[in-house]
């Protein structure tokens, strides 16, 4: 599956809400690892939508047309699954619908996925309609990432609003910062950006690094000194070689200069010279930063040059919304201005 119009992942967040609202079903697909699962969490969540989660691999025709029963008078019906919310049943408390979310949708049979057209286009399970405040959403993997995936037909294809999800380095950052991941994971990333979605389809390691092993990874290390972290664990959660480099990148945390002296002192405070220190740092520096500190860190961080200054600033504005029209903030990253790609711009300004 090929296009040329590849989006982030907030970018499919509002695509997907646009055709939703449209009546439309959007279908998220991207490589695994890149939040299509968590995309309708947070769809689900700011709409106080019910999700009802339904892995379309592990399901049955049946399940999607109602099992064929005889009534009083002979005449066959399908009796309508449980699984879904139908017209005229009441909304669950504290909701104000639900979101039906197909997973794993393009690795269902064909049989599966035929029976999927009408819940997908007419909202409808066999004879009984969906409620009306049910949304349908759909996901599944891109063909050329090796996953377990059946071609969809072009009869299914036309019935479908189709969002390729593709990975945003700066996305995934401002991600990292929002979900509050572990302070080293952050800072091994903004040093290797390449590792924030390191998979090859082709790969023969056990795992591989991504957005959701790199979380795995957050929630392992949060509560653990570094000198604690565990290799095989480490391995086991991003593979062999690039644990291997989170667990040597982890020890630039033991040696770096404290928080309240950088701001007693910030223009002789020492700087480290390696980048991986330096990265640690200013993920330490976003971590700990308050909007009243803003002169005395910036004093620091601007004796860092430019490529350690972006991510803070980019990364203290996505902790500290609303800090972009402060003053003091402004005049810290104007002279930044020059060294920005127009993405870069937007993630500080």
């Amino acid at each position: 599956m090929t296009t040329m119009y590849s989006v982030d992942i907030d970018q499919a967040y509002n695509i997907a809400v646009d055709y939703m609202q449209a009546g439309i079903t959007p279908f998220l697909t991207s490589s695994p690892g890149l939040g299509k699962s968590a995309t309708a969490w947070k769809i689900a969540k700011d709409f106080n939508l019910k999700l009802i989660d339904i892995r379309l691999s592990q399901v049955t025709s049946a399940d999607l047309m109602g099992l064929p029963m005889r009534n009083d008078q002979g005449r066959f019906f399908f009796a309508p699954s449980t699984m879904f919310p139908y017209e005229g049943d009441p909304i669950p408390d504290g909701y104000d619908g639900w979101l039906l979310f197909f997973d794993e949708f393009n690795s269902a049979a064909k049989s599966v996925q035929a029976a999927a057209y009408q819940p997908v286009l007419d909202h409808a399970v066999g004879q009984m309609k969906l409620h009306e405040n049910c949304m349908v959403l759909a996901a599944g993997n891109l063909s050329t990432d090796r996953a377990i995936v059946t071609q969809q037909g072009t009869a299914m294809q036309s019935r479908l609003g189709h969002i390729t999800i593709e990975h945003s380095e700066i996305k995934f950052m401002e991600h990292m910062i929002r979900a509050n991941f572990d302070v080293r994971v952050r800072g091994f990333i903004d040093f290797l950006p390449q590792y924030g979605h390191n998979f090859d389809p082709d790969h023969s390691d056990r795992t591989f690094s991504c957005p959701r092993t790199l979380e795995f990874l957050s929630d392992y290390v949060k509560n653990k000194k570094s000198e604690d972290v565990s290799i095989a664990a480490v391995a086991g959660l991003i593979s062999d070689g690039v644990g291997s480099e989170f667990v040597t990148y982890i020890k630039e945390y033991q040696n770096l200069p404290r928080y309240g002296d950088i701001l007693k002192n910030p223009k002789s405070e020492r700087v480290p010279n390696e980048p991986a220190t330096c990265f640690a740092v200013i993920s330490m520096l976003i971590d700990k930063f308050e909007k009243p500190d803003i002169t005395f860190v910036g004093d620091y961080v601007d004796r860092l040059s430019p490529e350690f200054q972006i991510p803070f600033y980019r990364g203290i504005k996505v902790r500290n919304p609303g800090i972009e029209k402060d003053p003091k903030y402004k005049a810290r990253i104007a002279h930044l201005t020059r060294f920005l790609t127009d993405s870069e711009l937007d993630a500080v300004a």
